[in-house]
This record gives structure tokens, C-alpha cells and sequence, in this order.
């Protein structure tokens, strides 16, 4: 299978802010990603450049208003990679820690809400 790329992934900037004495851009944005047949690629989902969050130089950080999504997944921003990695549990009740999605994972359509903080 064909893992996701940077370009099956779309943002829509909900909401632009600029906040602060610095004038950061905090944008409300919805990222909306898989099909059920591409899969998860090794290291997380590559997220689109800062252009499509609405920034024209870098983002700074994206926090998950919902990181849960209410499907079970826990969802994480990799900020030094620019990515969505995706963690699961494998064996129900065992209090052990989540583990990242393998490349076998193909996620269903999905739609995330976050702010993305950058210039």
C-alpha cells in the first residue's frame, strides 16, 4: 500500500488571530486526512508547509483542541518534524503505554481541529 503524503493531507485556516505584543498568528485550522487506503507512513503524517496554516514563515507549534478525535487514536503534534503521529493501545487494560501506528495502519477519513501558533 501507498503510504500518505504531505499532499493528501488539507487544512482549512478557520480563523486567523494575530496575538500578543509579537504579533504571532494563531490560526483555528481543521486538518482532514485518510481514506482507508493509504497508510501511516514510519515517523507520522507530513503535514503541509506553513503556507497552508496560513503562516508565511514557520509554524511555531499546532495544539489538538480534540486530540482524541472520538476514535479511540490519541493524536500528538511532532513540532520538529512537522507531523501528526498517531498512538493507539494494544492490549486493552494492561496500563502500559501507547504505542505509535505502524505502517499496516490505514487511517479512515479524519478531522482534526487545532490552533497553529507561528509568523
Amino acid at each position: 500500500m501507498v503510504a500518505l503524503v504531505a499532499g493528501d493531507i488539507t487544512v482549512t485556516v478557520n480563523e486567523r488571530r494575530i496575538a500578543g505584543s509579537n504579533k504571532k498568528r494563531r490560526n483555528r485550522v481543521t486538518i482532514t486526512y485518510g481514506d482507508g487506503a493509504k497508510t501511516y507512513p514510519a515517523g507520522g503524517i507530513p503535514l503541509p508547509a506553513a503556507s497552508g496554516f496560513g503562516m508565511t514563515r514557520q509554524i511555531d507549534y499546532v495544539t489538538l483542541v480534540d486530540p482524541m478525535a472520538g476514535d479511540g487514536f490519541v493524536y500528538k503534534y511532532d513540532s520538529v518534524n512537522n507531523k501528526i503521529r498517531i498512538y493507539a493501545e494494544t492490549t486493552v487494560a494492561t496500563n502500559a503505554a501507547l504505542l505509535e501506528a505502524t505502517a499496516a495502519f490505514a487511517p479512515a477519513a479524519t478531522t482534526l481541529v487545532g490552533e497553529a501558533v507561528g509568523w
